[in-house]
């Protein structure tokens, strides 16, 4: 684009554009520098000389990520027998499936395509509730756009505020849990400001300033009466659970609360901890 307002610094790293042998560019000198038709000339030698080989680069790119997202679709479809072809053939569907599929193929390298493939089956699966259905397109349209660190940030807020696990009889199994849960939310447990606000604007969770009560010690306590009853004894028993714990006051989670579409991402996300398959509707309905 021509016009407007442009920045480029060249650094150690950046992208000079120099005219091949058999260019004739014609620069004269101006005192206010470079006249649009100048312009133009190097523009398009730029153009006509690069573009065809960086284009043909990034498709070869785009292909091997594609390939890699029906892969993953593949092997995700195999494990389920709720997929079926009246549901898959319906436009608002194959929209779905085509969005997700140009997604992986421009970001493949920078999204996790085994949980975009897996919300595109869930998606398949839930043809038949229609709120559901809808928060699925929506999470599909959003999840592409989100960091690893963001992801896992959803990660943990829904099993700080959503999962109890009912079965438990003792500290060193829940211990266990947050070990596996600690691996994957690491990363999100101290996103920046920004970041939090980068996802309260693609509506994936909503920021309350006053909400900042951290009560999630109690609400473990009376979730999980086999915990110890004190900071200290529960730092000593369970270390990894404790981190989890602190982390939420310390980070001021209580601020932010996850939308439809944020819970979904999240639970999809703790399916890698809990190894099976969660039914979604028992927290979205």
């Amino acid at each position: 684009m021509i016009g407007g307002e442009q920045n480029q610094d060249l650094n150690g790293d950046g992208m000079a554009v120099q005219a091949a042998r058999d260019a004739n560019v014609k620069v004269e000198k101006h005192y206010h520098g470079l006249q649009i038709a100048e312009v133009e000339t190097l523009v398009q030698l730029f153009l006509e000389r690069q573009l065809p080989a960086l284009r043909e680069e990034a498709l070869l790119i785009m292909r091997q990520n594609a390939d890699e997202f029906l892969r993953q679709f593949s092997a995700q479809l195999a494990k389920t027998d709720k997929v079926t072809h009246d549901a898959f053939a319906k436009p608002d569907s194959q929209i779905c499936f085509q969005d997700a599929l140009k997604a992986s193929a421009e970001k493949g390298d920078q999204i996790d395509l085994s949980l975009l493939a897996e919300m595109v089956i869930g998606r398949l699966e839930s043809d038949e509730n229609p709120l559901l259905k809808l928060i699925y397109e929506d999470a599909l349209r959003i999840q592409p756009r989100l960091t690893g660190p963001q992801i896992a940030f959803l990660i943990y807020h829904i099993w700080m505020r959503r999962i109890r696990h009912n079965q438990l009889v003792d500290t060193g199994q829940l211990e266990s849990i947050a070990i596996k849960l600690f691996s994957i939310v690491k990363d999100g447990l101290a996103i920046s400001e920004v970041n939090r606000e980068y996802l309260a604007s693609v509506g994936v969770i909503t920021i309350n300033h006053v909400s900042d009560a951290d009560t999630i010690f109690g609400t473990f306590i009376e979730s999980y009466p086999f915990l110890p009853k004190s900071r200290e004894a529960l730092q000593a028993e369970a270390p990894v659970l404790f981190s989890l714990i602190e982390a939420w006051g310390k980070h001021k989670h209580p601020l932010c609360h996850l939308n439809g579409s944020g819970k979904l991402i999240g639970l999809m996300g703790f399916q890698k901890v809990h190894s099976m398959k969660l039914d979604v509707t028992i927290w979205i309905n």
